[in-house]
């Protein structure tokens, strides 16, 4: 098959994703919304109108802005953001401060997009790949603790967004930019099945807006099906916090995929990186405390105890400096399990002296520079953490519609597996990755989908017998029933909006008893 072919065939693909609906804006768009300010009350942003950002813009306390699936939310470029302080950071950027809300929850076949002023989504070919730093990103502020903060008060202890200053809203004397607090079940709203493409602006020297930063934000927000794509800085950025996460795509994004500061403590699940040689720094990049030049405070909590199950990082695939998968930094007591790291430059995992972390049940691949080392002893060893081939049904970094990270069925992904903690929240899985062999969640709603990344929608999941525990069925995938399948006594079958499911007609269920009544049903048991 020849290059040109590849290309035409690309193109085509694309043009038949725009068709189908994939990047979820309806044609009936027509009204423009320009936004920007304070956003006090309730507002309702609709998918009938496009919502252009022309400056910062803030969802204050007790405000609540609710998105409705399949709306489109875009930002200005201004001529600030470079970090030199000209323009007066005009650009379009999102703030929830806190006790602000923000529910954003699309689905599979309408997800919410943020992007670009000059990104019409209804044309994957508008901005070339990968175009980033063109507004800012979403910035959601809560009242979870933070440690090391900069700034202690009776009430709480704070901190101010890096790069920003310490501004009120006028109306209320709010502080505009603060975040932490004492509460770390807070709740800063909802993010789902959320596109967040072509962002991320540079503030001051190392001070940046990343796809979504997340400040102090507590555990009683929801945060899943999340995509950063092409942002100018990192894809994902906590600043402490103890917010959980599951489904998170961090895509050709300029600097770390995934960011950690200031005590975050979550639980985490199916996160998903890729890098492209041209701009890329670490696969994640994780200070329990601030870095240097702040002082190390030993007993600060709280601790960054975070876990992360079911990692899939693909890194730049290049020789050069840098680009290590984990980088362990200052007081850091993570836990890493059941990942698959690949194509990465540098380390696999590089500890800093004052972290302890847990990594381990993961496997380590094909990493460029041939450099084995970094593995940092008893926190990381080598034994737990093979370097065998995961065997990833296709790696590729460009627009062909090739990338598929999910297992084939010969992989050692399957083996070894630790076993998801049973406290409501981890899915129970039997391999290693973010991705089974027939899931890939990434289908319909991700810019990845939309813009010729990965292959159209292909997955096809064939079940029948004994269904226990938590199943969730997806909108990416059509199921088949292949037999009677039972949802047996304290099992919950989930199953999304958009979701088709189908069953076989088989020879029996003729009233005859021919055939063993082999014809696919589903039955929920008492």
């Amino acid at each position: 098959m020849t290059p040109g072919f590849i290309m035409k065939f690309s193109q085509l693909f694309r043009s038949l994703a725009v068709a189908a609906g994939l990047l979820a804006a309806t044609a009936t768009q027509a009204d423009t919304v320009n936004v920007s300010g304070f956003l006090t009350g309730a507002h309702r942003w609709v998918a009938t109108n496009t919502y252009v950002m022309t400056n910062f813009t803030y969802v204050v306390s007790n405000a609540v802005l609710t998105i409705e699936p399949g709306t489109v939310v875009k930002g200005v470029a201004g001529s600030g953001g470079s970090g030199t302080g000209s323009g007066a950071n005009d650009f379009g950027c999102l703030f929830v401060c806190r006790g602000g809300k923000l529910i954003a929850a699309g689905t599979a076949q309408s997800p919410i997009i943020f992007t670009a002023e000059e990104d019409d989504v209804m044309d994957a070919e508008d901005l070339p790949f990968p175009t980033r730093g063109r507004w800012g990103g979403i910035v959601l502020f809560g009242n979870a603790r933070i440690n090391n903060p900069a700034f202690t008060t009776a009430a709480a202890d704070y901190d101010i967004y890096e790069g920003l200053p310490d501004s009120t809203y006028a109306s209320t004397g709010e502080f505009l930019h603060r975040f932490g607090g004492s509460n770390d079940d807070d709740s800063s709203g909802a993010l789902r099945y959320v596109s967040i493409r072509h962002g991320g602006k540079l503030l001051t020297t190392d001070k940046e807006v990343n796809g979504l930063s997340l400040g102090g934000v507590g555990r009683g927000t929801t945060v899943e099906y999340v995509e950063t794509y092409c942002i100018a800085d990192d894809g994902f950025e906590f600043f402490g916090g103890s917010v959980n996460t599951k489904y998170l795509i961090s895509a050709f994004n300029d600097d770390d995929a995934f960011d950690t500061d200031e005590g975050y403590n979550g639980k985490n699940q199916f996160w998903f990186a890729i890098q492209e040689p041209g701009k890329r720094d670490e696969g994640s990049e994780q200070n329990g405390q601030p870095n240097s030049p702040d002082v190390i405070v030993d007993d600060a909590t709280p601790l960054s105890t975070y876990e992360v199950y079911n990692a899939t990082f693909i890194g730049a695939g290049t020789t050069g400096s840098g680009n290590d998968a984990l980088n362990i930094r200052r007081r850091n007591f993570c836990r890493w399990y059941n990942g698959i790291f690949t194509e990465f430059q540098g380390k696999r995992v590089d500890i800093d002296a004052t972290s302890q972390p847990d990594i381990r049940n993961n496997i380590f691949h094909n990493f460029v520079g041939g450099n084995g080392t970094g593995y940092g002893g008893a926190f990381a060893p080598a034994a737990d953490n093979p370097t065998d081939n995961p065997l990833l049904k296709r790696i590729d970094r460009d627009q062909l519609g090739l990338l598929d990270p999910r297992l084939q069925d010969a992989s050692p992904a399957f083996t070894g597996v630790k076993e998801t903690p049973r406290d409501g929240f981890y899915t129970p899985t039997s391999y290693k990755g973010a991705f089974s062999a027939t899931d890939n969640w990434m289908q319909c709603w991700t810019a990845l989908a939309a813009n010729g990344h990965i292959a159209a929608n292909t997955n096809e999941v064939r079940l029948a017998g004994i269904l226990t525990g938590a199943h969730t069925w997806f909108a990416t995938n059509t199921y088949i029933l292949t037999n009677f399948t039972y949802v047996v006594s304290n099992a919950v079958l989930t199953i999304e909006p958009g979701t088709v499911v189908k069953g076989v007609a088989g020879s029996g269920g003729s009233g005859t008893g021919s055939g063993a009544n082999d014809f696919g049903c589903l039955f929920v048991c008492r």
